[in-house]
């Protein structure tokens, strides 16, 4: 599993996100060998005006998630296919964080920022394989899958 990053912070919050997307792709049963995310650190004016160019609202969030190439929920990703894979890896997408936004939650929330961060990044990582939560149905089936998460990476003491 190979998890770039774009943008500075603390090798801490690095390490948290690459385990919290590797846990969570590990329990969706997928592949890690030949997998890749990057995510993208930015500022609050950044993310704003990347929330308003890709989906037209107009505000800071914490985190966006873009996907490489549309996946249904449940759907394992074929490393061997050609189709998925260039230079051998696939590419399953970006993630743009915002860490001003996390740290403000955070403190909403009464979370560690370590917490927070996990948590975005299970997110995030489910959107990138299919999840979604617009409707209600849609949010019945991946809430439970993000708390089940939050379960295993406390256990594991990653969070």
């Amino acid at each position: 599993m190979k998890v770039s990053f774009v943008g500075k912070t603390e090798k801490e919050i690095k390490d948290v996100i690459k385990k919290s997307i590797t846990e969570t792709l590990r329990l969706l049963g997928q592949n890690l060998d030949k997998l890749e995310v990057c995510v993208n650190f930015m500022t609050c004016a950044e993310i704003k005006e990347l929330n308003k160019n890709t989906r037209n609202i107009d505000r800071v969030t914490d985190v966006l998630s873009f996907p490489a190439f549309t996946l249904r929920v449940g759907e394992l990703i074929d490393v061997l296919d050609e189709n998925n894979a260039y230079a051998g890896v696939v590419h399953l997408g970006d993630m743009a964080l915002c860490l001003d936004r996390a740290k403000e939650q955070s403190e909403e929330y009464g979370t560690s920022l370590i917490e927070e961060v996990s948590k975005l990044a299970v997110h995030s990582t489910l959107h990138l394989m299919g999840y979604d939560h617009i409707e209600d149905r849609d949010f019945m089936v991946m809430q439970p899958k993000e708390d089940e998460i939050k379960d295993i990476l406390k256990s594991k003491k990653i969070i």
